[in-house]
């Protein structure tokens, strides 16, 4: 045992924490590489969902939710979210680039489905989280990235990294993650460069 700290790893008993795991940009690029591989409707919706939660940084219940009719917020970088706990918040972002977004709505149309939500199955049923989780966690594992945590969640957390790093301010990246607290939001200063 060092320093007094009874070898829990921080001081008294407390639980030590984590810097949030994030992807870097050569890894950003090789997970949308990886999501727009296949030309099928699964990978269109792939490549459409991977550059949704990165642009967005939404939870995926958020996201799995998100239906059609708020397209335009999403494409001009302005949506209005009811997240945890059932409040409402305004996410800002830079405005996504739509190629992706076009396949995917293409290769949508030709599902039948009354489903109002934006990501579906191949069948035409709206896209779970659970199901989200699987897609994300199955193309990172089709690439060379390694991860503490590998679903939809990494891709929030890259998120807001991202928006740190191209100068959105701490107050508003807190404001579109929902979060409570400036000292969680501060995590992700400087995780990347």
């Amino acid at each position: 045992l060092t320093g007094g700290q009874g070898g829990r790893g921080g001081r008294g008993g407390t639980k030590p924490h984590r810097l949030p795991p994030v992807l870097d940009h050569a890894e950003i690029d090789q997970l949308r590489t990886e999501a727009k591989r296949f030309e099928t409707i699964a990978g269109y919706r792939d490549a459409a969902l991977v550059d949704f939660l990165l642009a967005t940084g939404l939870r995926a219940h958020e996201a799995a939710s998100f239906r059609l009719d708020a397209l335009n917020g999403y494409l001009s970088g302005r949506l209005r979210v009811i997240g945890k706990g059932n409040k409402e918040r305004l996410v800002r972002f830079p405005p996504p680039a739509a190629e992706s977004l076009e396949l995917w709505l293409t290769a949508r149309r030709r599902l039948p489905s009354p489903a109002d939500t934006l990501f579906l199955t191949d069948q035409g049923k709206p896209l779970s989280a659970a199901f989200m989780y699987l897609v994300i966690r199955r193309l990172i594992e089709r690439t060379t990235i390694h991860k503490p945590q590998v679903g939809p969640h990494l891709l929030r957390h890259t998120a807001a990294s991202l928006w740190l790093a191209q100068g959105m301010d701490l107050r508003q990246v807190q404001a579109n993650m929902g979060h409570r607290s400036m000292v969680v939001t501060s995590r992700y200063l400087h995780l990347l460069e």
